[in-house]
Parts: C-alpha cells; sequence; structure tokens
C-alpha cells in the first residue's frame, strides 16, 4: 500500500470489492470448537464476526483479506477477555458486517458488496451455550439501494438503508451522481427466510444528503453518524425513532460532531453515546468524544474523552456494563517504502462509572489474530 493515500487504502478495506478467493480461512489459533459449559461468575460471552487482516508471509495479496471466521471468547468479572474459540464460520456472500444483533434466538447482521449487494445474514444460537446450533443463511433484496448507501438490520423484520448517490440525467444526455438523503425500508422474514424489496419510506429523509454514514440501533433509536457530501467529510447526527412493528420516524437532528471522522465506532451505554477513533485527516486517529444520550433520543453537547492508546480506525466499539471495549482495529505504521496500514490483535477497555469516562484505556485481552474491520457483541 505504499505510495498510494492511507484514507483510500482503508475506504478499500470497506469496499467489499473482492473476489470469493480472496477469503483467509482457518486463522484463529482458538483451541477448541466445542463452547464452554457456562460464563464465568459475573462474566459474559463475546461474539466476533469476520473483519479483514494483513496478509501473512507466503500469501500473494497487496492488501487485505477477508476473516471467514466465527470466533467466541469469554468475558471475565474483571473485564479481562480470554478463552476464544471458533465457531461455524460465516458466509463468504457477505463480506464487511454491520453491527450485529442478538435477538428472537438468532445472531444477525447485514453487509453490502458493490459486487454482490447488499444482504442480510442470520443464525440461529443457543442462548444458553452461545453456540450456533445451524449454519449461517443469507437473504438478499430483489432490488437495489443508492451505492455509498450505509445499510442497518434494526430488527429482525426490519433491514433500513439511508443516503448514498443516485444518477441524475444531464441535458447532454449523461449522468453524474447526486448525494441523496433519501431512506429505504426492507421487509424481513428470517422464520419462512424471505426478504423483500427496498422501498423508499415518503417524508423520512437524512436531515441532510449525504452517504457513508455510520448506522447504530440502541433500544427504540436507530442514530446515522458522519458522513460525507461534495464538501468532504460530515460531523452531523440524525437520530430516527424506532416505531412498534419496526415502523420508523421521522429523524431528529442532534448536536454535531466537533469532528468529522470517516468510519468511527459508535457505542452507547450509562445514559451517553460515544464515537471512537475513525480516519481523520486522511489518518487513523485516537480521538474520542462522548455525550448524554437521554430516553428519548436527545443527545447533549459533545465533550472530548480520553483517548486510544493508539490511533485506530475500523475496531468494534461496544458498551458493556460500566465499561467500553474497542477490538482489534487498524493503526498506520513507518517503514521501508514510507506509511502503511497495519491490522492490530489489542482489545482495550475504559472504564465509564456513573459520574462519566474515568482514567486511561487498558488492554484487556488478544484477539485470536490482528483483524480489523470486525462485528463484535456481547452476551
Amino acid at each position: 500500500m505504499a505510495g498510494c493515500s492511507l484514507v483510500l487504502s482503508i475506504l478499500a478495506a470497506c469496499s467489499l470489492s473482492v473476489s470469493p478467493g480472496e477469503y483467509a480461512q482457518g486463522d484463529s489459533d482458538a483451541s477448541s470448537r466445542v463452547p464452554p459449559p457456562s460464563v464465568p461468575p459475573g462474566g459474559a460471552r463475546v461474539l466476533l464476526l469476520g473483519g479483514q487482516r494483513d496478509p501473512y508471509f507466503a500469501e500473494e495479496s497487496g492488501s487485505y483479506l477477508f476473516v471467514r471466521e466465527t470466533v467466541q471468547g469469554l468475558v471475565q468479572a474483571d473485564g479481562t477477555i480470554n478463552g476464544f474459540y471458533a465457531d461455524r464460520a460465516p458466509p463468504l456472500s457477505v463480506n464487511r458486517y454491520a453491527q450485529l444483533l442478538l435477538q428472537d434466538g438468532k445472531i444477525m447482521t447485514s453487509g453490502n458488496s458493490p459486487v454482490e449487494g447488499l444482504k442480510v445474514a442470520f443464525a440461529p444460537i443457543d442462548p444458553s451455550s452461545g453456540a450456533l446450533t445451524a449454519d449461517w443463511s443469507v437473504l438478499k433484496p430483489d432490488g437495489s439501494v443508492p451505492e455509498s448507501s450505509s445499510n442497518l438490520l434494526v430488527r429482525p423484520s426490519l433491514l433500513v438503508s439511508m443516503g448514498g448517490t443516485e444518477s441524475v440525467a444531464l441535458e447532454d444526455g449523461g449522468k453524474t451522481p447526486v448525494w441523496t438523503g433519501k431512506v429505504f425500508t426492507t421487509p424481513v422474514d428470517m422464520n419462512g427466510r424471505t426478504i423483500g424489496r427496498p422501498a423508499v419510506r415518503d417524508g423520512i429523509t437524512l436531515s441532510k444528503a449525504r452517504g457513508q454514514s455510520q448506522l447504530f440501533v440502541h433500544k427504540d433509536f436507530l442514530l446515522a453518524v458522519g458522513g460525507r457530501d461534495d464538501t468532504g467529510y460530515l460531523g452531523d447526527v440524525d437520530v430516527f425513532r424506532i416505531g412498534e412493528g419496526g415502523t420508523l420516524g421521522p429523524s431528529k437532528a442532534a448536536s454535531a460532531l466537533p469532528i468529522a471522522p470517516r468510519v468511527p465506532e459508535v457505542a452507547i451505554g450509562s445514559g451517553r453515546i460515544f464515537v471512537l477513533g475513525g480516519v481523520l485527516d486522511d489518518h487513523p486517529t485516537e480521538k474520542v468524544h462522548f455525550a448524554t444520550f437521554g430516553d428519548d433520543g436527545t443527545i447533549g453537547p459533545w465533550t472530548e474523552g480520553p483517548a486510544l492508546p493508539r490511533k485506530l480506525a475500523l475496531g468494534a466499539g461496544l458498551f458493556y456494563k460500566d465499561k467500553i471495549y474497542y477490538f482489534g482495529g487498524i493503526q498506520e505504521t513507518s517503514g521501508e517504502g514510507g506509511a502503511r496500514l497495519q491490522t492490530v490483535d489489542t482489545i482495550f477497555a475504559l472504564d465509564v462509572p456513573a459520574g462519566g469516562p474515568s482514567g486511561t484505556w487498558r488492554e484487556v485481552g488478544k484477539l485470536p489474530s490482528p483483524r480489523g474491520g470486525l462485528a463484535a457483541v456481547i452476551f
């Protein structure tokens, strides 16, 4: 990747424009494929899905390889994470995964690829053992959404797509891409293994036309954080209320972030929303910002919080109990040929007592192997 823009390298890692032959398999050094019988007292399980990693020495690739793995581990009572073991591999047809949901006895997510298009993936999970009880299933909508749109499965029955670019006809007969704020919804029936066609929701739009926002669902709210338009990257934040039956209400513009990071991680807990890392000015950043998050979805003024220990992007951010976790990611390193991007295997945690973030981040574990762009859930 030497000699090319670092931000373009990161965007390429998110773009999903890879062939099936570029998947990496069997990367985990997990010692067992049989889940432990129970979680430790006061602990929990963590499930990690997919991601990208650097090619190994003997592998012929000039970019990241996608990790075809479902990996689980144990969260100890003191917040440390270890005991990783492999579970059923995720489907090849979904490359980059969005936020993971655990509901109705299923683990589920969505992914979008310029090559394969928009898809939903899900697998049944045993809530007592944490084991996936059958292989992953994939559903593909009969239709498309705008290029550079953001997509997230917000309920087992509802896939939401926002923003992106649409082609507009010119007087000379040509076409040009134009940013849109349109919102599309797609009905999903996992039990019947069917999925509908994306449809525009009239009267529901982003507050500003843009694409590449980070979507995040928390309880009855869907957030669209950041994004980009022709002026560059944005710090805009929209909040949508999710109603009964999976209906989506109009957007409510919140306080904009003081910075405009690309691909930051979002985590919500303890009445606060946190925006972690991402790409700022063409480089990964250690910046962390947080704000109060009310029961009605109102976001308060943003405050800069304790910085990540490294400048990181494309990790997985989670809030659990009184801590924020940051899994893996991509950092910038220097060497022969100039700066390059490198995946990392660290797991960091920050204490968040009732009064707000406290102290500094500390390392609480290692991933089975370095990776960025992964999805994660603690349960």
